[in-house]
């Protein structure tokens, strides 16, 4: 069976919409992984706050303290 040149750019045109449509997602798949993501991104951000908290109210001031024994230790109190 041949084709007229008017016929298969039909059945062309129609195979790449049919394409196109099926690998767009809907705007609820769009609005379900925009939410997704922005809970990701709170959960993460929530850690990295944790995580920058600890540090500041517990691992720095054990720092500083060291620092300070240590500069004691060497006769850098003045420094």
């Amino acid at each position: 069976m041949t084709l007229a040149p008017k016929q298969f750019e039909e059945i062309l045109e129609r195979v790449v919409v049919q394409r196109i449509e099926s690998k767009m997602a809907t705007k609820a798949q769009v609005d379900d992984l925009t939410a997704s993501v922005e809970n990701l991104a709170h959960k993460v951000q929530s850690y990295l706050d944790e995580q920058w908290n600890f540090h500041l109210h517990d691992a720095h001031p054990r720092l500083e303290a060291r620092v300070e024994r240590l500069e004691k230790k060497l006769g850098l109190e003045n420094v």
